[in-house]
């Protein structure tokens, strides 16, 4: 008989214990699964916001560490625009404004306020309706999921901070934040925060992107208030970024830590069962080596299966959350091979380090003990 298939019917034997074993890691694989899914969306939500438009440059007031939830209450003047279009190889500088407010019964909302024929708004693909007048009118588009979760339609009204906006389009975005968020035109945001002149954000597009870098030093230079960055290091120096992937990482060490105790746990109680048996096994010639091989083969084989089934469970687990209302529009998993590779491998880490300890024990047992062992 093959080793394969005493490991196989080891298993068997016990199949309540070797079921729990398997779902209790598929739960932790489950959560780190989701949880990085979820900081893959985030990420690359940010990132494909800021590429969508065009943005070779992305300035900010400095001093707030690139942080975007921080800049929103960090604003600078309309005016720098204009200091920032006469800088040699600026083709054109892209304003807006952002803060989360209240819509209706959901409390952080993200509204972006943009220039209505502007490369930010243009971009915007209308599902229905059309963007938001120039002017300061009662106006707001709608992305498809905020549009969804508020069960909102174009002619309808809704309550954003105390006043009453008209839903005049519903656009479509492959940004989850884009998606998820309320458009406005620069002056009426402006009007609804009480931020007349300000904005949060200067997005500048190049005439040559190869001339970035010296371009990004004239605008330091010429204006050292502003904190000057490319697409690539507004995404990784966000501190929102830096929290979730260094969250995903430390739940996964977690996971890793209390999966290997579980199925250490598992298979300890294997081997002690299993004395007597291990002990003809060597008596009739096994070697430690091949004893080894067997309990580690029989960890490996229920942490590859919980591994499967948590990355099953997780993807559920996100569905299930975007079926929350307060959270519709919010969350947006991006599911890719290398993270179900993550997932496969760090099952078999699980497997590797959980049975190591136990099949050296087993290993280490005397045959002529073990045989005497009732």
């Amino acid at each position: 008989m093959v080793l394969f298939q005493i490991v196989w019917k080891n298993l068997l034997r016990r199949k309540v214990r070797s079921l729990l074993t398997v779902i209790g890691i598929g739960v932790g694989i489950g959560a780190v699964v989701s949880l990085v899914s979820i900081t893959n969306g985030f990420v690359n939500g940010w990132k494909y916001l800021l590429e969508g438009h065009g943005i070779d440059l992305t300035i900010l007031k400095a001093g707030n560490d690139a942080n975007f939830i921080a800049h929103l209450m960090n604003l600078m003047d309309e005016s720098l625009a204009g200091d920032i279009r006469g800088i040699p190889g600026v083709e054109s500088v892209q304003v807006s404004l952002a803060d989360m407010v209240s819509i209706e019964d959901k409390p952080s909302v993200m509204l972006f306020g943009y220039e209505p024929g502007g490369g930010m708004i243009s971009r915007l693909k209308f599902i229905s309706g059309r963007p938001p007048a120039f002017d300061d009118r009662d106006e707001i588009a709608l992305g498809t999921s905020l549009a969804g979760a508020l069960k909102a339609k174009i002619g309808d009204e809704i309550e954003v901070e105390r006043e009453i906006l008209t839903v005049v389009g519903i656009c479509e975005s492959s940004n989850l934040l884009e998606d998820g968020a309320g458009i406005l035109s620069l002056r009426r945001l402006q009007k609804l925060m009480s931020r007349e002149g300000k904005v949060t954000a200067f997005g500048v597009h190049l005439e040559n992107p190869a001339r970035l870098l010296q371009v990004k030093k004239a605008i330091e230079a010429r204006l050292p208030g502003l904190s000057v960055m490319t697409t690539r290091e507004a995404v990784d120096e966000n501190v929102g970024t830096k929290m979730a992937q260094a969250l995903s990482w430390g739940v996964s060490l977690i996971v890793l830590l209390v999966g290997a105790i579980a199925t250490m746990n598992t298979m300890f109680m294997s081997v002690f069962e299993r004395t007597r048996e291990i002990g003809i096994l060597r008596a009739l010639g096994w070697k430690k080596g091949r004893i080894i091989s067997m309990i580690l083969q029989e960890a490996v084989i229920l942490s590859l299966c919980g591994g499967v089934l948590g990355i099953f469970l997780g993807m559920g687990a996100v569905r299930m959350l975007n079926l929350f209302r307060q959270l519709q529009g919010l969350i947006r998993a991006d599911y890719n091979v290398f993270l179900f590779s993550e997932a496969i491998i760090l099952a078999v880490l699980l497997g590797i380090l959980g049975g190591l300890l136990p099949a050296w024990r087993g290993a280490r047992l005397p045959p002529v003990e073990a045989l005497r062992y009732e």
